[in-house]
């Protein structure tokens, strides 16, 4: 399984999963693409790369052009509570982290799933 954060969710989750062993990529620093990247150049990379997309940023689905990008790209992709801490946010990501995995595996792509701060999961249409 392989991973992207999104800049809206931030480098603090992608840095911690990195730290325990998840193969993914983020925006920051010294990443495949730095801070102010625009999400319809990370889009298709995340399809390309088959990677599994964490983002608090629900506007993706809202522009037409982006939701586009996550139908041609087969891509999944998981929508975080925005108003979490980071802290609150990377319990959630753990306490959810086995669901994560089985989605990735299972489920056809193109998906877009929600999730609530106390952990329900809604599947979003694309």
């Amino acid at each position: 399984m392989r991973v992207f954060v999104d800049e809206d969710t931030g480098s603090g989750l992608g840095k911690a999963l990195r730290a325990v062993g998840v193969d993914g990529d983020y925006v920051g620093r010294g990443r495949s693409f730095g801070t102010g990247v625009k999400d319809e150049i990370w889009i298709p990379y995340a399809g390309i790369n088959r990677m599994l997309v964490l983002s608090r940023n629900t506007g993706i689905l809202q522009s037409e052009s982006q939701r586009g990008l996550l139908i041609a790209g087969q891509v999944g992709i998981v929508f975080l509570p925005a108003h979490l801490s980071s802290i609150d946010l990377l319990r959630l990501v753990m306490k959810k982290w086995d669901w994560i995995v089985a989605i990735d595996e299972t489920e056809d792509r193109p998906f877009a799933f929600r999730l609530t701060q106390y952990g329900r999961a809604t599947r979003l249409l694309l």
